[in-house]
């Protein structure tokens, strides 16, 4: 073991240095588990596709099945349509637990055309539309009020600042909501819908995530 100098200034050297070497110590294993991540990442595409092509070349398929690009519409002219036991006219409602967007549509001057008398309402045609809105991307943003004493400011040498509080977050440190961290999840586990297509369709919205990042929010929320 060295010797430690009774010196102090050397001894502030020395652990100087410590310091220095214990953050690119530090510096170097984060970077080096960034780099796993990744490469694991890219692991897993190479396996998806790879198990993407062997089910298309030795998946069963029917002589009836074109050829060429799958086109859902021309597929769908093509098949042959099942009789149904019981036939029902008209399509089928929404379903009533949709939020429902109301739009009112009335006559400026309600006069008849041919004795130019007021028309009265006599009821409502309703129809209804479906309407999907694509992924809404928006940033919640925490402003936290700070106070202090006036009566400490004049007394003494020092004055505490004191900060509201904001809630915790699910994952320390993290800029994602719980919202944004069920979204990630559930396109990844539910949908099928690998993280690097999710990091192209934030990019989209302005938004630069990298694949390690939501890697690292599945990771932890598991």
């Amino acid at each position: 073991m060295t010797e430690l100098p009774d010196n102090v200034e050397q001894l502030k050297v020395m652990l100087l240095k410590l310091q220095e070497e214990n953050c690119r110590l530090k510096m170097t294993v984060d970077t080096q588990a960034e780099e796993v991540i990744e490469l694991e990442n890219k692991m897993a595409l190479l396996l998806e596709q790879l198990n993407l092509s062997k089910s298309k070349r030795f998946s069963a398929k029917s002589e009836k099945e074109p050829k060429g690009t799958f086109n859902e519409a021309e597929q769908q002219n093509a098949l042959p349509k099942p009789t149904p036991k019981h036939h029902k006219k008209g399509r089928k409602p929404l379903p009533t637990e949709l939020e429902r967007e109301v739009h009112q549509h009335t006559l400026n001057a309600p006069y008849c055309d041919c004795c130019h008398e007021p028309l009265h309402e006599c009821g409502v045609e309703t129809s209804e539309e479906l309407k999907i809105i694509p992924q809404k991307v928006s940033v919640v943003r925490h402003e936290r009020t700070k106070y202090t004493c006036r009566k400490c400011e004049k007394t003494q040498t020092t004055s505490k600042i004191i900060t509201a509080p904001k809630p915790a977050n699910m994952i320390p440190k993290s800029m994602g909501t719980p919202e944004a961290f069920a979204a990630v999840v559930t396109a990844k586990y539910v949908d099928a819908l690998p993280l690097y297509r999710q990091v192209e369709i934030l990019k989209r919205s302005g938004i630069e995530l990298s694949r390690g990042t939501l890697s690292n929010w599945c990771v932890q929320l598991g």
